[in-house]
């Protein structure tokens, strides 16, 4: 019987593939499989996954984003947990006993995550700064709007769970998708957080304001979707409350829609809870210091450290 089923969507990732599949397989857990879905690649993937034989599960498709190369990859997987990783990411070779070994002794906990280390380039390791906030015991809290949203290729889920919360929505991309789904599984099940780096998490050089406005974009449209869902009205006040501010602060982006579109969520999170008004304060002083670490990095003197 196989314990966890490991998916790996790669997109023209195949350089980093046999990476991340090798440090799945360096695992001594016997009772796993990984499937690895090519989501249209046009690099050396479908070469790279050839060479694996009938070690790995390998499927592919059109290229049709992450979502649906995961949602495939969940519908053949056989395993009673199911771990996702990417295809330019690493598990450390004890990541996938160490979270099937939590879910075992937390039936309760329905999704379990953990920290990550950036590679940052070759040979440069960093840790990312820790969860704003973590639990302190499994389930001991929500996913949150703004605190506590896991690295997708450190998320290992019962099988069960998807037949309660279903798959992805494959109309999201950059990141939104991840943060939806999160979103829905902490509403149906407790989710839990080790502690450790169990996954080596790689950077890549991008232009950072894309890549923001592309986050916002599809954010805004996770956003919109969670709220015009039918179990929306009886999700606990806060949390929709601060759901409707974190709508607030996306919208008043000039991109995004501005002043006249965002207000209206600001009154309605109000007037849902009055409380989100700590989220508010909290996700401005993240934007102030988000903004005075880039004043810095501006300042520094090429050539300093």
């Amino acid at each position: 019987m196989i314990k966890v089923s490991v998916i790996i969507p790669c997109y023209n990732q195949g350089e980093y593939l046999k990476e991340a599949i090798d440090g799945v397989l360096a695992e001594s857990r016997p009772t796993r499989e990984v499937i690895v879905v090519n989501d249209g690649s046009v690099d050396q993937t479908a070469e790279t996954a050839a060479a694996y034989g009938d070690r790995i599960v390998y499927v592919e498709q059109e290229n049709r984003g992450a979502s649906a190369a995961r949602n495939i990859g969940m519908r053949m997987a056989r395993g009673e947990y199911i771990a996702f990783l990417d295809a330019d990411d690493v598990s450390v070779p004890s990541r996938i006993s160490i979270q099937a070994a939590y879910l075992d002794r937390h039936p309760e906990v329905g999704l379990v995550c953990s920290e990550v280390m950036l590679l940052t380039g070759p040979g440069r390791l960093r840790r990312r700064p820790r969860f704003r906030r973590r639990p302190r015991t499994p389930g001991d809290f929500r996913l949150k709007p703004l605190d506590w949203n896991p690295v997708p290729s450190t998320v290992m889920i019962r099988k069960s769970c998807v037949e309660e919360v279903g798959y992805f929505d494959e109309t999201l991309r950059q990141g939104a998708e991840d943060w939806l789904y999160h979103i829905r599984l902490s509403r149906w099940f407790k989710a839990a957080y080790i502690d450790e780096p169990l996954v080596y998490y790689r950077t890549h050089n991008v232009s950072a304001t894309s890549f923001s406005d592309k986050i916002g974009t599809g954010l805004r449209q996770a956003l919109l979707i969670l709220m015009k869902d039918p179990a929306f009205p009886g999700l606990p006040s806060l949390f929709r409350a601060e759901l409707l501010l974190y709508a607030f602060l996306l919208f008043m982006k000039k991109p995004m829609g501005g002043r006249r579109e965002a207000v209206p969520y600001l009154w309605s999170a109000l007037r849902t809870n009055p409380a989100c008004v700590g989220f508010g304060l909290k996700a401005l002083a993240l934007s102030v210091e988000g903004s005075m670490r880039r004043w810095i990095r501006s300042c520094r003197v090429p050539g300093e450290g």
